[in-house]
């Protein structure tokens, strides 16, 4: 027990000193482009470049995207939601499910360098990857990215919007910053004593949060190591706001992915019916989850897993 005591101690007065620490851009050029918004409708990156870029975003472990109210999320990085098999079926990939319509939120995940995960959601192997929000063109929709759970909180049973108290535990699961929970320690204190998925809280990075959002998410992600092996064996869950059906030309789609070979069919399948809908022809990536909390992901593009090109 002292030894845990002694550990606690630690991590509150590490953190306490960095909680609000904005990063400063460095030399190596890795915070290059992604620093400022796109302002026009720009052609998506194709083959090989797209794979480069998802590299460089996977590697940039910035804390912030210039000050303390742009969170890392905005131009580092991966945002990805996995989907389930589509062909046959009256929906497309893309499109809000029921369940993100009566929420009003929608699941993603997050994946970077240093917050890796070991799978996707369920059993899925393939899906799609949207933009950073700063990257997005303004002929596409900017969706609101609004809370973030290092470990999956079973968002679909929350209130406001997936973000909110869950309705099995209403007063332990409300959002962080509700609780006084605005450093990495202290969420992995409130996931000891809490530790059901519907007992965790999520942390607030909406605009419209009223704690500066760029430290929030970076303390997000620092609980990793801190709730390892949970953070690595189940992925996280970035709820963004549901847009509508049927728009799939507006929508911040950068790339098709699968990480496993079950789900080349399913994905070939989407970017077959996305380029008859839209014109546009997005790349598929083949995306290899690291064997380990500290591996590395690889992106490769590949000629051969490509249904249109």
């Amino acid at each position: 027990m002292n030894k845990v005591l002694v550990t606690l101690a630690c991590i509150f007065l590490f953190q306490g000193c960095t909680a609000f620490r904005v990063h400063e851009p460095d030399a190596s050029g890795i915070n290059g482009p992604s620093d400022t918004a796109t302002t026009a409708s720009v052609e998506p990156l194709q083959g090989l470049a797209m794979a480069d870029e998802l590299r460089r975003r996977y590697q940039d472990t910035r804390a912030d995207c210039g000050s303390v109210d742009k969170p890392a999320f905005l131009c580092s990085g991966i945002i990805l939601r996995g989907t389930s098999h589509s062909e046959n079926k009256p929906y497309d990939a893309w499109d809000p499910s029921d369940t993100a319509i009566r929420v009003g939120g929608t699941s993603f995940s997050y994946l970077r360098s240093d917050f890796n995960m070991k799978r996707l959601a369920y059993t899925y192997d393939k899906g799609y990857i949207f933009l950073p929000p700063l990257n997005i063109p303004n002929d596409k929709l900017r969706i609101e990215i609004l809370c973030f759970f290092p470990i999956d909180g079973e968002s679909d049973a929350r209130s406001n919007k997936g973000c909110g108290a869950h309705r099995n535990t209403p007063f332990i699961s409300e959002a962080c910053g509700l609780q006084g929970i605005h450093l990495a320690g202290q969420w992995y204190v409130h996931f000891v004593m809490y530790p059901r998925a519907d007992q965790r809280c999520g942390f607030d990075v909406s605009p419209s949060s009223a704690a500066p959002t760029a430290p929030t998410f970076y303390q997000a992600l620092l609980t990793g190591p801190l709730v390892f092996p949970g953070a690595y064996e189940k992925p996280s869950d970035m709820k963004l706001e549901t847009w509508r059906a049927g728009i799939p030309g507006q929508l911040p789609i950068e790339a098709f992915f699968y990480t496993l070979e079950t789900g080349i069919q399913s994905v070939q399948h989407d970017q077959r019916r996305f380029h008859e809908l839209t014109g546009i022809v997005l790349p598929i990536i083949r995306i290899t989850l690291p064997g380990t909390f500290q591996g590395q992901a690889t992106f490769e593009y590949r000629e051969a897993d490509q249904a249109v090109f």
